[in-house]
């Protein structure tokens, strides 16, 4: 419904209740942030995600992509793509691309004048 303030408020009373939050729950909040222009704030949620011991997957990844990537934040999308990739320990295990990712990633560089960078990430 696009009140992403009225989903904290009913994210804290989950908290408050001792609900176990799911990845749902996170991923509904991250693209009500990006939906509103705030995607840094919605990868600080991905942050709080894993210290709530939430597994991230693909559909979390993509979320948070597509949502770096329509704010303009392509080459922050691309360094989570990476730490997504290579498992680094920042954002949790392995976990491979889906097509979202690489759209929305590939139509950001293109739109930022990085084409050769979209070109490499294609192949």
């Amino acid at each position: 419904m696009s009140k992403v303030c009225d989903g904290f408020v009913e994210f804290g009373a989950l908290l408050r209740g001792g609900f176990n939050l799911s990845d749902v729950t996170f991923i509904c909040l991250i693209k009500g942030l990006c939906t509103k222009g705030r995607p840094m704030e919605a990868t600080q949620l991905l942050k709080k995600m894993i210290a709530f011991g939430c597994r991230l997957n693909v559909v979390t990844f993509a979320t948070l992509i597509h949502g770096l990537c329509q704010t303009g934040h392509t080459i922050v999308a691309l360094q989570l793509h990476e730490q997504m990739v290579n498992g680094n320990g920042k954002v949790g295990d392995i976990c491979k691309p889906n097509v979202v990712c690489y759209n929305s990633i590939i139509d950001g560089l293109c739109k930022d004048g990085f084409t050769n960078k979209a070109k490499e990430l294609f192949s």
